[in-house]
Parts: C-alpha cells; sequence; structure tokens
C-alpha cells in the first residue's frame, strides 16, 4: 500500500463512507468464503457409496420431512444396510460430532435467502443419522456398544445414542438396564428402554418405587411414554421415526413424574398404571399391580 510524505496509507486518504464500504465489502467476502469452505468442507468427508450415492444421501432419504415413497424409503434402507459395518466408523464419528463456534457465527449473520440455500449439516443432523444407521445395522453393531453407553447423559448427543442402542437390539438390553439405575444417564437410558417394549417395561415399572427422584422421574417417563406413544417404535420405517420419539420423550414425561405425591401428577401416575394392569403381558400386569400396593395408589 502506497504512503505519502506525511506517511498516510492509501485507505487512510479515502474519505470515510468509502472506507466502511471497503470494511463492509471485505467483511462479507470473509464471510462468504467462510461459508463456502464449511460447505465443502462437510461435502467432501470420505464416506461410503452405494450405487453412486454416498451413504448421507441415502439416509437423508429416511427423513420425515423429505416425504420420500416408501419406495424410496426402502431403497434407503437397502442402502444403509448393504454399506454395513464399513460405516461404522463414520457413524462414531457423527454420534460424537459437535457444530463449530465459527460455523454458527458464520450461519447467523447469513442473510435468511442464503441461509435457506445452504442447509449445513448440524450435529444434530450427523447425530440422527448415525442413530438411524445403528438401526438398520443392528446387533451386527454389537462392538460399538460400550462407546456408545459412554454418551448417555451429555445432551442431545446422548438422546440419540440411547436410540442407537435400542436400535442395535438385545447386546445393548443389559447395559441401558444397568444405566438406568445411575442418576447421570437414568433419563436416556430409560428412552432407549422403550425402544424394547414390554420387555422393559417391568424394569421401568419397578423402579418407580426407588427414592432418587432422577431415576424415579425416568422410570415414570418410561412407563408413560411406553403406553401412550407404543406407535412411535413400530413399523417398518421405525428408525425414521427417531427424532420425533426423542422430543415427545422429553417434551411429553421428564419432569410429570409425582413431584410431590399431590395433585396432577399423582393422578397421571395412577393413570398409566391402571393402564399397564390391562396388559396382556402378564409380567407387565403384575409388576403394575406390585407397585401399585407399593406406593399405596
Amino acid at each position: 500500500m502506497n504512503t505519502d510524505k506525511h506517511g498516510s496509507t492509501d485507505l487512510e486518504r479515502l474519505p470515510g463512507a468509502l472506507r466502511s464500504r471497503r470494511f463492509v465489502v471485505v467483511a462479507v467476502g470473509a464471510i462468504l468464503l467462510s461459508a463456502a469452505g464449511i460447505f465443502l468442507y462437510d461435502l467432501l468427508q470420505p464416506e461410503p457409496t452405494w450405487n453412486g450415492r454416498r451413504l448421507s444421501s441415502w439416509l437423508n432419504d429416511l427423513r420425515t420431512d423429505t416425504q420420500q415413497s416408501r419406495a424410496n424409503q426402502d431403497q434407503a434402507g437397502t442402502a444403509v444396510s448393504a454399506i454395513g459395518a464399513k460405516g461404522i466408523p463414520l457413524f462414531l464419528t457423527w454420534m460424537n460430532s459437535g457444530d463449530s463456534p465459527v460455523k454458527k457465527v458464520v450461519y447467523g449473520i447469513l442473510p435468511r435467502r442464503l441461509q435457506l440455500r445452504w442447509h449445513p449439516q448440524w450435529a444434530y443432523d450427523r447425530q440422527w443419522m448415525a442413530a438411524t444407521a445403528f438401526g438398520f445395522l443392528g446387533t451386527n453393531a454389537e462392538s460399538v456398544v460400550p462407546e456408545l453407553s459412554r454418551l448417555l447423559g451429555s445432551g442431545k448427543r446422548g438422546r440419540f445414542a440411547a436410540a442407537a442402542l435400542a436400535g442395535i437390539g438385545m447386546p445393548a438390553f443389559p447395559v441401558l438396564t444397568n444405566l438406568f439405575l445411575q442418576q447421570q444417564t437414568a433419563e436416556d437410558s430409560a428412552y432407549g428402554l422403550t425402544g424394547f417394549g414390554d420387555m422393559a417395561m417391568p424394569i421401568l415399572i419397578n423402579a418407580l418405587t426407588i427414592t432418587n427422584r432422577t431415576v424415579h422421574q425416568a422410570a415414570f417417563a418410561g412407563v408413560h411414554f411406553s403406553v401412550y406413544n407404543q406407535y412411535i417404535w413400530k413399523g417398518p420405517d421405525r428408525s425414521s421415526r427417531i427424532v420425533r420419539s426423542s422430543m415427545s420423550f422429553n417434551q411429553s414425561n421428564i419432569g410429570v413424574a409425582m413431584a410431590a405425591h399431590t395433585g396432577r401428577e399423582k393422578a397421571l401416575l395412577v393413570q398409566t398404571l391402571d393402564q399397564c394392569l390391562v396388559s396382556t403381558n402378564q409380567e407387565v400386569a403384575t409388576a403394575a399391580r406390585l407397585v401399585k400396593m407399593q406406593l399405596g395408589l
């Protein structure tokens, strides 16, 4: 940059408005370059492919908000299953992922029209894809149960890890049962156990007698969720409902459990246990009857 005999630079000799305009142009350019860099980073991350499409592209077809046809969803499920264990390292990376502060800032200051065009892949999206994929792999992903279990109790990541463990199935059941009785992991473990249906219900019902408030609330959340939201975990598109079911579990159940054994909370607990009493599964009905007696309900 040139200077005059007084040592002033070209930029310093520009009128104030022009200097401001140049600053805005440079700032906007830097933002757009950052956005482009983040977009390319997401796009160019190595992924397994099937029939010429990336794994994340197939998984996006399973999202309920994409309104894909049943045939397209079936094909996407076939693709994820075909990729199989080759995708496990990537699924674990997705499950552990977070959002860069720079990415959040850049996205937040972009104009709305550019935000709508960009559609960045957030940690939430990657964790959903990982949980969905583990649901397709089932027991073939047994080896990752210990690593997924360590994520329980870590916010949204923990809730998706619980969904992944439920999708893996029986190898994860003892782990979820044990972690359910620990305060930090009780809520996520209870959500994971709801994926096992009547098999987990006696465990959840009997835990209603535990005095630890967090475990008690998680137990009631699991029982109530299983009684009134069973449809969520059922059907051929079960894995595509992970997000909706985790949100429902959190919003509708956590914290409503019998706070002071009074009012609505107590009535809701009684109502829920009464529904369990008429279950066709005798273990569930027996557990509900015994717990009602122990709680004096």
